[in-house]
């Protein structure tokens, strides 16, 4: 994918001597500034900070890697470096680290046990650190991954709801999967979407997990949501599947909704080429919208006319005889009450 490929060639990049001269010019120049001492410390902090993250092939920073190479990072207090380790379920590397704990800093935990024991991911893992993997017989997975919902850490609600068994997945998949559509929401019918992307993802997740008849409910009801939920880049290449197979459940109202979800990220998004083709395949194949694509995209045209014209995004129209062209943008135009025509030369 180019997408991958410009990564790919970004991060062979940041190897080059050239980009070292880069970053070490950066640092000198920020030394020689006279700013305030602790902005000029915060600066050096972050950025060493940065340097040590680690990222996935889409551009996102990688949780689980990122937190390996901070728990090796001997200038951190080997007790945050515990419980950095717990966090995001290390599960290989916290005994090691527990060893460390145990010798230099055994009082911390001694003489913390109530935040210890309040901590219940934690708590797990220490006394997975002290008993090995034995000790999972005292807990609930299902109860930890609650407890992981509730912070929020998808790393570790993940990492424990793949211990559970096919039940135990599908009864927690659908006691969350409304709560988390609740939280993917955050809107009212006057507002804008505000999807998140771990919430996004954790809707992703459990959807395989529901009943089939609670699969047909979100499918009849809430297509658009569910589909939203599959919009986020690297997962896009699934989304279509949806309406190809429920797309006459759509209404139109929630079509167009989608629509411009899609287009906004052509716009807007690192990988807008990805959601052009995306976008475009949308509009073609939902199966009771063959006639009325034309429609979506005049109310799309008045919608960004400016961004259209500022950007010149020629994909909006391709595929489109002359005479479509022409009536598309005369109409989208009218709907933004200008009186003005456009002509288009070609029909590509």
């Amino acid at each position: 994918m180019p997408f991958l490929q410009t990564l790919e060639e970004r991060e062979r990049y940041r190897e080059t001597q050239a980009w070292k001269r880069i970053e070490r010019l950066s640092v000198h120049i920020i030394s020689d500034l006279l700013i305030p001492e602790n902005l000029n410390l915060e600066f050096f902090t972050q950025f060493g900070l940065f340097n040590k993250l680690e990222w996935t092939s889409y551009g996102t920073v990688d949780l689980v890697r990122s937190a390996k190479v901070f728990i090796r990072d001997e200038s951190l207090y080997v007790e945050h470096r515990f419980r950095l380790a717990c966090d995001y379920c290390l599960e290989d590397d916290i005994p090691e680290i527990w060893a460390e704990v145990f010798e230099n800093s055994s009082l911390y935990f001694t003489s913390n046990q109530e935040n210890v024991w309040m901590d219940l991911l934690t708590y797990y893992w220490t006394c997975y650190a002290i008993e090995g993997s034995k000790c999972s017989e005292r807990f609930s997975f299902e109860d930890i991954c609650r407890y992981a919902y509730q912070l929020c850490s998808i790393v570790a609600e993940k990492y424990f709801f793949a211990k559970l068994s096919f039940d135990q997945k599908r009864h927690f998949a659908s006691e969350k999967f409304n709560l988390i559509f609740e939280d993917f929401l955050s809107f009212n019918e006057l507002s804008e979407l505000k999807p998140f992307r771990e919430t996004s993802d954790l809707l992703f997740m459990y959807f395989p997990f529901l009943t089939p008849s609670t699969q047909q409910y979100w499918m009849k009801y809430r297509l658009w949501v569910v589909m939203l939920s599959f919009a986020n880049f690297p997962r896009t290449s699934s989304l279509m599947e949806i309406p190809r197979k429920y797309g006459n459940t759509l209404n139109l109202k929630q079509f167009y909704r989608i629509s411009v979800l899609l287009f906004d990220r052509c716009i807007d998004e690192i990988d807008s080429f990805h959601h052009r083709g995306l976008f475009l395949t949308f509009l073609s194949e939902c199966p009771q919208h063959f006639s009325i694509d034309n429609k979506v995209i005049k109310k799309l045209f008045a919608r960004h006319l400016v961004r259209l014209m500022t950007f010149k995004f020629p994909f909006l129209l391709c595929g489109k005889t002359l005479q479509e062209k022409r009536e598309i943008v005369s109409q989208g135009l009218n709907e933004c009450n200008f009186k003005k025509n456009y002509e288009f030369d070609r029909e590509s």
